[in-house]
């Protein structure tokens, strides 16, 4: 008798526990953090961005942020793991429109960012701006394009990746002003604001950070130019590309995409969250604080945007033959 009575008490808490399994694991998945995936090193704009709004964000969403960098292939390592992440709402790319570039010039990045992933929302704009080392004997675009007719093809810049936003920038750049430079690439843009920091590079092409702007105020490199169509709001003082060769006008932006079958749902509450959060004053102000001005989007205004750009770079990169294997 006391073996059945074990027996089906045994049975019960089998039972009990088998029925408290789906509310347990609901209760862990709305517990689970927010991952947000940086396809960059630590230390530059992008990874900096990030940790700005991680906290606010984590508050605003009664969630835990945790910030990744999975960097390499031009970002798209991170846009592969999160392309096959989990569609619940907790994983998000941070997206820069320079990456429809690299699935058009590299083998093997099948990636099409407008299929793949859900739109969610930009976040800002920032030019893209050309760096000198203290010791280039250049102050401005007009010097630097005198001095690269003057030595062509002698004189290196570096940039975040073959095929990159800033290498695609950059190629635009000297058809425009009639100029040959030489490629350096670098695995994003605090490995590429470090060599021109020490010098490995006379000139660069690159987002700000806290610390180029301390390299700035240091006097060890110079901003000689921003590749916007107009002077940014971001970096007073700086002159445009255009005002020295004409109609010429680049900019990086910034958003956050999802996996591709992530609810509306979901989508709709990630993007007013983060819509609130980039809203705030002293965000808007740190952004601007390293040349980012805060714009957010609808997702069609965003999967437009990625199509947009997608459309625009091919034409350019068929045109100039250009092709990284």
């Amino acid at each position: 008798m006391q073996t059945q009575k074990t027996a089906r008490r045994s049975i019960l808490k089998g039972l009990l526990a088998a029925a408290a399994v789906p509310g347990a694991a609901r209760a862990q998945s709305a517990n689970r953090p927010l991952r947000i995936v940086v396809p960059y090193p630590p230390g530059g704009t992008q990874d900096a961005m990030m940790r700005v709004i991680q906290e606010p964000l984590g508050r605003l969403l009664a969630q835990p942020i945790v910030v990744e960098n999975r960097a390499g292939a031009a970002g798209m390592i991170g846009s592969h793991e999160v392309r096959q992440a989990s569609a619940d709402g907790n994983t998000l790319l941070l997206f820069n429109n320079g990456m429809v570039i690299t699935p058009l010039v590299q083998r093997g990045a099948s990636i099409d960012f407008a299929k793949d992933f859900a739109s969610v929302t930009t976040l800002a704009e920032a030019p893209l701006v050309i760096f000198g080392h203290a010791s280039l004997p250049a102050n401005d675009i007009r010097e630097l394009i005198a001095l690269a007719k003057a030595k062509p093809r002698t004189l290196n810049f570096g940039s975040t990746g073959l095929g990159g936003l800033g290498h695609l920038t950059m190629a635009a750049f000297e058809r425009k002003a009639g100029i040959e430079l030489s490629h350096v690439p670098y695995k994003g843009n605090a490995p590429l604001m470090l060599a021109l920091i020490g010098g490995e590079v006379p000139l660069a092409i690159g987002t700000v950070s806290d610390a180029t702007l301390q390299s700035m105020q240091a006097g060890r490199i110079k901003a000689l130019a921003v590749t916007s169509r107009a002077a940014s709001q971001a970096l007073p003082g700086i002159a445009p590309i255009s005002d020295t060769v004409g109609p010429f006008g680049i900019s990086a932006t910034y958003a956050f995409l999802a996996p591709s079958a992530t609810s509306a749902d979901a989508v709709q509450r990630l993007r007013e969250a983060i819509v609130k959060v980039m809203d705030l004053p002293d965000i808007r102000q740190r952004y601007l604080s390293y040349g980012n001005v805060v714009r957010t989007s609808t997702p069609k205004e965003l999967n437009d945007l990625i199509l947009n750009e997608a459309s625009e770079w091919k034409s350019v990169i068929q045109s100039a033959g250009i092709r990284v294997e």
